[in-house]
């Protein structure tokens, strides 16, 4: 991970301490907080749903658009989950303008008259959401059209991943459709092959570079791509292509 921006360090404290208070009270909701352009603290909520994850999703959209409007420089949500290995844990995921986002992942555990308090040492790992690099399904659409080389060791055979305008896709001997379709936080690059259906999130996308996440088995995949002209169906007609 990429170093931390101060920023980034002043709304993660301010989630912890926000979150503690809310665990001794017994009143804990997802929240999130922005920073705005004058260094002001704001604390994000959004109307109860009856659903936690939904109220996430909420949450999500709300800093997501306050991002993307230019009205912060930092922003963060906050939430409880319960993980597969670690029991009831708060995750804080901060992102920044300038800065890769990360993620807080801090163990609960239940003291009698304390109520539910921080336990071990906080956990930090890869963003669990994007905020200002979000990118939506249509600009994804958009963007994605193009060639993109795999990033890989030097000497490696390249990898090329081709997208046109007509929603065809090739990927090695692979050829298919393609298109973006809307997830719960990311949006998810569908390609269809006669083989299989591949989904991947798409945790980053610039005029030059594509991040693609996938789960197999349970275990976590990413690979990073490198822009490396435009789809050849932006050059020609499609008529002279398939």
């Amino acid at each position: 991970m990429n170093k931390i921006h101060p920023q980034q360090d002043r709304i993660a404290s301010f989630l912890q301490r926000t979150a503690a208070e809310l665990l001794e009270n017994r009143s804990f909701v997802p929240f999130g907080a922005s920073l705005g352009p004058n260094d002001e603290l704001t604390l994000e909520l959004v109307p109860p749903t009856g659903d936690a994850f939904q109220t996430r999703k909420a949450l999500h959209a709300r800093l997501v658009a306050i991002a993307k409007s230019g009205q912060a420089t930092a922003v963060g949500l906050c939430h409880s989950l319960e993980h597969p290995s670690l029991g009831q844990v708060i995750v804080m995921s901060v992102d920044h303008g300038i800065e890769e986002s990360y993620s807080v992942i801090l163990r609960l555990n239940t003291v009698g008259s304390q109520g539910t308090v921080f336990m071990g040492e906080p956990i930090v790992q890869p963003a669990a959401y994007a905020f200002f690099r979000y990118v939506n399904v249509d600009e994804a659409s958009a963007h994605l059209i193009g060639r993109w080389s795999k990033m890989i060791a030097p000497g490696a055979e390249p990898e090329v991943l081709e997208f046109s305008a007509n929603g065809h896709f090739s990927e090695g001997d692979t050829t298919g459709r393609w298109r973006a379709d809307p997830g719960d936080f990311f949006t998810v690059l569908l390609q269809a092959s006669t083989s299989r259906t591949r989904s991947r999130r798409i945790n980053a996308l610039t005029d030059r570079r594509l991040v693609l996440q996938e789960v197999v088995d349970g275990a976590v995949y990413q690979a990073e791509y490198e822009r490396t002209s435009l789809a050849q169906s932006d050059k020609k007609p499609w008529w002279k292509l398939w």
